[in-house]
Order: structure tokens, then C-alpha cells, then sequence
């Protein structure tokens, strides 16, 4: 009787110094993954007590930069907007795309498009032209629409004098040799063998239904498959692009000028980058002047 009582007195001792030791356990997973050991009664919708209110920035949704559109004497326009930043972009546009051209060679927009920011008269390569941009930080883009024809660099806005003179170069006295031709000729053949291997339902419905308003590369009177305007490239001679391009450029075109504006060059220095090279305001502006 004696040796029972005492072993269930032991197994008691040994149940209680379980049970203790489970609580502490629990109590120590417990503080691992909890910071006190109640739950805060702060609710998340009230300001955290001693803690500073924050003060956040208001955008009230409007523009607080003009722009500034000026018609210089000879009937340039630059329109300007100056915005807080150490990059300007300068762009020419140019009131004339493929919907311009005429039927037959038509395509040469494009064309223009390959062969933008080649060699000048005063750059004898594109290399030429890249490195002057990387001087100042600068970047380059030429691109062609049905309407409209763009050419525009940014870089830093200390260089903004040397960004406006390459500017006027590249657009009015391209060389247009025969190398870069044959470059342009390859990038739009590629470009129209990637069309057809990979055909878009969007841009030739687009086509089809402004076949008439705006042409597309290289289109005819009839609308041509991809392969077959490859074949029609071959036929594009120099003489094609400087002509096409005169005549695409007779409209005054337009400076546009966004970013730090405070070292841009002065509007006569823009209208002299933009005229001729005896010094006269030409009436019309003609490429390869």
C-alpha cells in the first residue's frame, strides 16, 4: 500500500514539473514571435502616440510651366517650356511624313529616318556625330509619321550652343553617301522581312483603312506585300532621296526646346544655325542648300 501511495505521488510531481515546464516553452515561442504578450490596443486608424505627424507632398494637378512660342523674323517657330533639370531636349520638327510624298518611290520618309544623324558637312561620320553628343551627355532620335518628321537630342544644358548647331547640320546638309544608303536600304529591308514573318493584325488594318490618307513604306499604287517591297528598295537612288526630301522640307519647320532653357542659345543664333550659308533668310527651307 505504502509503495503505491508513493508512486502516485511521484507521478503527480512528474505531471505538475510537465506542465510547467510546457508553459515555459510556449511562453518562450511565444516572445519569439511577438512583442509583448498581449496584443497593442492602439488601433492602426489613430496617430501612433509620440510619434511626429508626417508631412507629405500635395500635387494639386496643374502645370506651373508656360510655354513660350516666339516667330522669329524669318517665320521659325520655337516654342520653349523651361522645367527644372540639368537635361534640355531640342527637337526640329517638320510638318511632312509619308501621307506627303508622292506615288511613285514613295517610302523615302523612312528612308530619311535611317539615315538621320549621319554624316554632314561639318561631321564626317555618324562616330563623329555620337562622340560631339557624348561630350555633353547627349543622346539622339529621328523619328517619321504620316504627319509629321522629328529630329531631337538631349543633352546636358551646358551644351546647348554645340547641341543646336549639330542640330541644324544633320537636318539641312546630310551627305546621303552611298554606304549609308546601302545602310538605310538594309535596316528597312530587315525591318519589312520582320513584318512578314511576324504579321501585326493592328497596323495593317491600319493600313487598309488609311490607305489613302497616309502611304506606307514604299507603298504604290496598288498595296504590296512585305517581300514585295523589298524588291521595290533596290530601286532607290540618292538622287530620289534629295529630291523627295527638298520637297518635303519646304514648309517652315519648328524648334521645339524643353528642360533647363537658362543656356540656351539666343533666338538670332538659332535663326542664323537655320539659314543659309550666305548669311540670307531663305523664304522656303531646302535641304542640301
Amino acid at each position: 500500500m505504502a509503495a503505491v501511495v508513493l508512486a502516485a505521488t511521484r507521478l503527480l510531481r512528474g505531471s505538475r514539473a510537465w506542465g510547467r515546464s510546457r508553459l515555459r516553452f510556449r511562453a518562450l515561442g511565444d516572445r519569439q514571435f511577438s512583442s509583448g504578450g498581449a496584443y497593442p490596443s492602439v488601433p492602426l486608424s489613430a496617430p501612433l502616440p509620440g510619434v511626429p505627424t508626417p508631412v507629405f507632398a500635395t500635387a494639386d494637378g496643374q502645370e506651373k510651366f508656360e510655354t513660350k512660342v516666339t516667330t522669329l523674323d524669318n517665320g521659325l517657330r520655337v516654342a520653349s517650356q523651361s522645367k527644372f533639370g540639368q537635361f534640355c531636349t531640342v527637337g526640329v520638327l517638320i510638318n511632312s511624313g509619308s501621307r506627303y510624298e508622292a506615288k511613285y518611290l514613295s517610302g523615302i520618309a523612312h528612308f530619311l529616318e535611317k539615315l538621320a544623324f549621319s554624316s554632314t558637312d561639318r561631321f564626317d561620320s555618324k562616330d563623329s556625330i555620337l562622340l560631339t553628343l557624348e561630350k555633353h551627355g547627349g543622346i539622339c532620335d529621328c523619328q517619321a509619321s504620316r504627319d509629321t518628321t522629328m529630329y531631337a537630342v538631349s543633352a546636358d544644358s551646358k551644351g546647348l550652343d554645340t547641341v543646336v548647331g549639330l542640330l541644324a547640320d544633320v537636318v539641312l546638309h546630310p551627305r546621303l553617301t552611298e554606304e549609308e544608303i546601302e545602310m538605310a536600304r538594309m535596316a528597312v529591308q530587315f525591318e519589312l522581312e520582320d513584318l512578314s514573318m511576324r504579321p501585326d493584325p493592328e497596323p495593317l488594318l491600319t493600313e487598309m483603312i488609311f490607305e489613302d490618307v497616309g502611304r506606307q513604306v514604299l507603298a504604290t499604287r496598288s498595296r504590296k506585300l512585305p517581300h514585295e517591297l523589298c524588291a521595290l528598295i533596290r530601286d532607290v537612288r540618292p538622287e530620289d532621296i534629295r529630291r523627295v526630301a527638298s520637297k518635303m522640307l519646304r514648309g517652315k519647320p519648328a524648334v521645339a526646346a524643353l528642360g533647363d532653357l537658362s543656356d540656351l542659345p539666343s533666338y538670332e543664333h538659332i535663326q542664323a544655325a537655320l539659314s543659309s550659308r550666305d548669311g540670307r533668310l531663305p523664304r522656303t527651307y531646302r535641304l542640301f542648300r
